[in-house]
């Protein structure tokens, strides 16, 4: 959050700025010369439609003319992010990888049993996925 946009919410002497060790950089800046001064930070209550959360915020010098950046995880904390199809990183296979095999070919030859190819305005599509 920029300063302007802190004094535009009202939030001086209601919030205590705290010193920051966050160093933010550019989006492609490569070198510490192009880090963004960053005057402290403070702790808000941050509320969506849905949901609030208490989120720290970084103060930012100057005006940037940007809203307020959320980090992935409080913007999906406060659902205005929605995952779809998340993968995680501790997920554990249950299956025997043998079987898995198994399934693959299966399906593998029944696909190609029941599929016929076609040449012409639709290359080499199955007939079960071109346009109708």
């Amino acid at each position: 959050m920029d300063e302007a946009t802190f004094r535009r919410y009202g939030l001086e002497g209601k919030v205590k700025i705290k010193k920051s060790r966050c160093q933010i950089k550019q989006y492609g800046a490569v070198n510490e010369t192009s880090l963004i001064p960053v005057l402290g930070s403070f702790e808000a209550l941050t509320e969506s439609k849905t949901k609030m959360k208490v989120v720290t915020w970084q103060l930012i010098k100057g005006d940037t003319q940007t809203a307020p950046l959320l980090s992935y995880e409080d913007g999906k904390d406060l659902a205005m992010i929605h995952v779809s199809n998340a993968i995680s990183k501790e997920a554990k296979q249950s299956e025997d990888m043998s079987h898995v095999k198994e399934l693959v070919e299966e399906y593998t030859l029944k696909t190609k049993s029941t599929l016929t190819f076609l040449h012409g305005p639709y290359g080499g599509f199955p007939r079960s996925s071109r346009p109708k």
